[in-house]
């Protein structure tokens, strides 16, 4: 399935003004920060989801090593072992009609990211509106990823129905302990009849990798590195997958 050409192009334009207010914005700011684009869903999507910011650190430590990946069509969300399992969970547990994105598009430090977030948000806030009204269908479902971006976000998108939910990132691993704690029953029979082998997540991650339209040799490394991860299905990340799981129990009704 293409994307339908009067969409593509919309969507072509959408990403230029992107590109132009990322440098705009980092023109704004000190932190040594890189513009990474999304995926582009193939048709609006009927869930979106809304992180932070990107990161820097693994995928490319400078702005050297940010070019040439960008270059060979690297793409936000594609990268770690929680992306994928974000990515699983939503596919899985709620429908393929979903598109992930952040508040702001420039990756940068996790450290100058904290420090700075209430400067840039604002600096996005008219683009992110734009965003989910050209990727969302009329009555599209926002999820907030994580409660920073609820704190900013919940009183501006009162047009959409909104929830929040955890953030998959490992430094908020001790928020995935509460659904499991607080339904040990139910995680029990999740971990016994419900979660998916290793295999399962990684064919998921090699599919979204070999649609996003990156670089051969890159979805190849990505892709071995995640099948090669020893503990993909961690205690924590058991405890993650059940957290999506549970969260959106209420649309699978």
């Amino acid at each position: 399935m293409s994307i339908p050409a009067a969409f593509a192009e919309q969507v072509a334009k959408f990403r230029r003004e992107e590109e132009s207010r990322s440098q705009s914005v980092a023109r704004q700011i000190r932190a040594k920060s890189f513009y990474l684009p999304n995926l582009v869903p193939l048709e609006k999507s009927k869930y979106i989801f809304v992180t932070m910011e990107p990161s820097v650190g693994r995928w490319a430590r400078t702005e050297a090593e940010a070019a040439k990946m960008l270059a060979r069509g690297f793409r936000n969300f594609l990268w770690s072992v929680e992306d994928f399992l974000f990515h699983y969970s939503i596919s899985t547990y709620l429908d393929n009609s979903y598109y992930i994105t952040d508040i702001s598009k420039l990756a940068m430090k996790v450290t100058d990211a904290r420090t700075m977030r209430t400067d840039i948000y604002p600096l996005w806030e008219e683009h992110l509106f734009k965003e989910i009204s050209l990727f969302g269908v009329k009555k599209v479902v926002v999820f907030f990823v994580g409660r920073e971006v609820e704190t900013f976000l919940s009183s501006k998108l009162l047009q959409h129905d909104s929830f929040r939910i955890i953030h998959y990132s490992p430094i908020a691993a001790s928020a995935r302990r509460r659904l499991p704690d607080q339904y040990p029953d139910e995680y029990r029979t999740f971990v016994n009849k419900e979660l998916p082998n290793k295999k399962k997540i990684v064919e998921n991650a090699k599919r979204l990798l070999e649609a996003s339209g990156m670089d051969e040799s890159l979805v190849t490394s990505i892709g071995d590195r995640i099948a090669r991860s020893e503990n993909l299905l961690s205690d924590s990340r058991r405890r993650l997958l059940f957290s999506y799981f549970k969260s959106f129990e209420q649309f699978r009704q």
